[in-house]
């Protein structure tokens, strides 16, 4: 919940010492953001270089270790599941980051990101498609992986911040899991 709002600060133009604050809040709680954005509490958004990596070697790094830690994760779901006989189904939420073509409410909540944390959007944005290239390439780390992404690629809005689903994006999510859950043997 803290990360929902940051990002509704920054949407509503926070100002950078209140998104700071929540910034290190949501990052406290989330093991995500805090592979993602290593490093000391508190997080100074005034000094941007020490916040987010801003070279593209650090951010495939940090975007790597990211996408392998969901994979072992996944990993030992499946282990359970092949144990106690259950099928595993693993699909990653689509985000804004993974749309190729925002709409203009969705161009604008990206825009109003960048101005704030000019790196959170390319660092987020590889982070996505890095775990997404793990899944893909590793047989979704033993499990099946349901790619989401393709099933959100429309022109209206789906999103209301950089992660979380209008009811429009819901039920396309919905509709597309309901589909690959009815055909299992």
């Amino acid at each position: 919940m803290a990360f929902v709002a940051f990002q509704r600060g920054i949407l509503a133009g926070g100002a950078p010492d209140l998104t700071t604050l929540i910034l290190n809040k949501a990052r406290s709680r989330s093991a995500f953001l805090q592979l993602l954005i290593p490093g000391p509490l508190p997080i100074d958004l005034n000094n941007p270089s020490n916040v987010m990596a801003s070279e593209t070697e650090e951010i495939e790094r940090r975007a790597s270790s990211v996408a392998n830690h969901v994979c072992g994760s996944m990993a030992i779901v499946a282990a359970a599941g092949q144990q106690l006989h259950f099928k595993t189904i693993f699909a990653l939420q689509p985000t804004l980051f993974s749309k190729e073509t925002p709409s203009r409410e969705e161009q604008t909540i990206l825009g109003k990101t960048e101005i704030y944390i000019p790196a959170l959007v390319p660092a987020f944005s590889r982070t996505y498609f890095a775990i997404n290239n793990v899944f893909e390439h590793q047989n979704a780390c033993g499990t099946t992986y349901l790619d989401l992404r393709r099933a959100v690629q429309t022109e209206k809005p789906v999103y209301l911040d950089l992660a979380h689903m209008s009811p429009r994006g819901n039920d396309i999510v919905a509709a597309k899991l309901a589909l690959v859950i009815g055909a299992l043997p």
